[in-house]
């Protein structure tokens, strides 16, 4: 990435999630943060 995100990052994931390609979508969290979330994740390794 190595970019900073844009507002239209976001815009975009809203138009997808209410568009009908996203019909089958439902209950979930979608980060938008350009994979910073999956980066930075570390386990507690007390919950393994």
């Amino acid at each position: 990435m190595r970019h900073t995100g844009m507002p239209e990052y976001i815009a975009y994931t809203c138009l997808l999630l209410v568009s009908d390609e996203a019909k089958f979508i439902t209950g979930i969290t979608l980060p938008v943060d350009g994979g910073w979330s999956v980066a930075t994740f570390r386990p507690d390794p007390a919950m393994a």
